[in-house]
């Protein structure tokens, strides 16, 4: 495990600043076709082998199990009481069992589809991709949600500016690639809106009473009768005791690397808010309603980490899901506003905060 963090930690970084001296180049300009493409197959690959963290191994003893499953079991009872969505189970048997086969179809699937929606919305050049190297890369490859998140966010940004629905089949997608894109789906209404003040306004006292409602949802899920017993003390744990650690970890090395993560993040957003509210900024209308969404999954992940049935697990899973669409509203959308050179201390800090994952992993790998 050591040596797959070591790889991790030198191919995320070499991709890294092979897009930078790329992007010193050329600038913004459009990349040809085979080298653009060959970048995204460098994406792909760094899905495949360069995240060998975290759930990693774990996921491979998955995989094996799943598909023992189904050469041991008749017809589809084989799908029953597995960990993962059943699309993820049936690729398990496409691939017969092999994982960096099920891994390189998973992130093909994500990052050739992320790949052609920016081409199709001009934005398939060094800058962007450096940019999403450096603040999204490491996110989306995460987990089995990222493709879904990934392709939730870049459908509905790139038919808001477009409106051609074939961005919608992306929307579509997401559906399937984990049982948390529900939370996603769920602000699909804000883009009705257009943001402005009492929007925002509203969004914090509205989005409390909604999570509330869900919360009141999920305790009579966990008491219905007919659920498997095992899987509901599981979720009962997992959810309605908000004292776990999570994401946040014991260690004071975690904990700063946490904060280096977050803490970018956060004031971001904060300005982004602030401008937006003192009318400093001026967000076209399909950005403003773009922001709704990054309002809601902002405070809904402080909400899941306070609220009863709250936890730092939870909290960072949605957490998570907000990397991608301030990219988006920051490097991809067209409002003149936001720019690179205003940015650099929030995309360096975040590389800084990947790297610090890498050497995070590669110490407790190494002590055992």
């Amino acid at each position: 495990m050591v040596a797959g963090a070591v790889f991790g930690l030198c191919f995320y970084n070499f991709i890294v600043f092979l897009l930078y001296y790329k992007y010193k180049k050329y600038g913004d300009a459009p990349i040809p076709n085979v080298n653009y493409w060959g970048i995204i197959l460098l994406f792909v690959l760094f899905g495949v082998y360069g995240v060998q963290l975290g759930d990693y191994p774990r996921y491979a003893d998955i995989i094996q199990d799943v598909y023992q499953d189904y050469l041991k079991y008749s017809g589809d009872s084989w799908l029953q009481g597995q960990h993962m969505e059943p699309l993820y189970n049936r690729l398990v048997v496409f691939c017969r069992g092999n994982y960096d086969l099920w891994r390189f179809i998973w992130y093909a699937t994500e990052f050739i589809g992320v790949g052609y929606i920016l081409k199709t919305i001009h934005h398939n050049n060094y800058q962007t991709l450096l940019l999403f190297a450096c603040t999204a890369l490491f996110s989306v490859c995460a987990g089995r949600v990222s493709w879904g998140i990934a392709f939730f966010y870049f459908g509905v940004y790139a038919f808001l500016q477009s409106q051609k629905y074939r961005y919608l089949f992306f929307v579509v997608l997401s559906v399937f690639a984990h049982n948390s894109m529900l939370v996603l789906i769920a602000t699909l209404p804000l883009l009705f809106f257009k943001n402005n003040k009492k929007m925002i306004l509203a969004s914090v006292i509205a989005i409390p009473i909604l999570v509330g409602a869900l919360e009141m949802m999920l305790q009579n899920f966990l008491q219905l009768s007919f659920l498997n017993q095992d899987l509901a003390y599981k979720l009962e744990n997992h959810y309605m005791q908000g004292d776990r650690l999570g994401n946040f970890g014991y260690s004071i090395g975690e904990k700063i690397q946490q904060t280096i993560e977050r803490i970018p993040l956060y004031v971001l957003i904060i300005l982004l808010f602030k401008d937006v509210l003192l009318r400093r900024i001026h967000l076209p209308a399909y950005s403003q309603r773009f922001l709704n969404i990054i309002i809601a999954i902002f405070s809904i992940a402080h909400i899941a980490l306070l609220a009863t049935f709250g936890s730092a697990a939870l909290y960072g899973r949605i957490y998570y899901m907000l990397y991608i669409p301030v990219f988006i509203l920051l490097f991809v959308d067209q409002c003149g506003m936001y720019q690179y050179k205003n940015y650099k201390w929030y995309v360096w800090s975040l590389w800084l905060a990947f790297n610090l994952n890498y050497l995070k992993a590669i110490y407790y790998y190494s002590i055992g």
